[in-house]
């Protein structure tokens, strides 16, 4: 008998991992500040694409903390610029793109 492995790909794991944290950053979970300090600090370090935000809608969910104090409110910010940066530089991208196929440049 021969059983086959489902592999996740890497953005699978990844988004497993956003998901999950998702689940526990709610504000009525989340009392403890150190808690939602760390949860934000694990999602800052993961690689995060346009598609996986789009997919999970966690940019939402932390821009719900930014009015929180204790420095979660300012952590919930710059996590928020830092993936709002990444779209744009994302569609800045494919512009130039864009405008190099229509312009013919390879």
């Amino acid at each position: 008998i021969r059983q086959t492995v489902h592999m996740s790909s890497p953005s699978e794991e990844i988004k497993k991992k956003i998901l999950k944290t998702q689940k526990y950053l709610t504000p009525e979970r989340c009392k403890d500040h150190q808690k939602v300090l760390k949860a934000l600090s694990f999602l800052d370090d993961l690689p995060i694409s346009i598609d996986l935000l789009q997919e999970t809608g966690i940019g939402k969910t932390v821009n719900g903390f930014r009015k929180f104090d204790e420095g979660v409110g300012e952590a919930a910010k710059l996590l928020v610029q830092k993936w709002k940066k990444v779209i744009t530089e994302a569609s800045e991208s494919l512009e130039r793109k864009h405008s190099q196929i229509s312009a013919g440049i390879p």
